[in-house]
């Protein structure tokens, strides 16, 4: 990703911090898995496969955040259970200052629909912007 992180906002409260770093995360899912997979359709396929396998791609977004959510994924027995946990963290300076268990989070398939409604369309632009929009806190 070529993208530049910008800071996060000065005089966040803790939750709002929290709030910008999910967020963040969701950017990261969308330009570094959505785009990797939608840049790999080929451009001979008709507009109509084309949009179809760009709903698959979308399906396997939303079930990994899903995953990530701890919703779906794990594997179990009446001793043993396996799921893959997942960790957001803000770094300064190389030093860690705000780390966010997904599984404790507000929920990355919400991050995911709130991604979706701001960029449909606008994956790009939005891109561009650098996190520009980070964060309006979604109260």
């Amino acid at each position: 990703m070529s993208k530049v992180l910008k800071n996060p906002p000065e005089n966040l409260t803790d939750r709002e911090l929290e709030l910008w770093l999910q967020n963040a995360a969701g950017v990261l899912i969308f330009e570094n898995i959505r785009n990797y997979a939608i840049r790999k359709i080929p451009e001979s396929l008709t507009i109509e496969q084309q949009t179809e396998i760009n709903q698959g791609i979308d399906n396997t977004i939303y079930g990994f955040m899903m995953m990530m959510d701890g919703v779906a994924g794990a594997l179990e027995n009446e001793e043993y259970s396996v799921r893959i946990e997942n960790k957001i963290v803000l770094e300064k300076n190389g030093e860690r200052i705000l780390e966010i268990d997904t599984l404790e989070s507000d929920g990355m398939c919400s991050v995911k629909t709130m991604l979706v409604n701001l960029l449909f369309g606008q994956i790009d632009n939005f891109a561009n912007a650098k996190i520009a929009l980070f964060l309006h806190p979604v109260r």
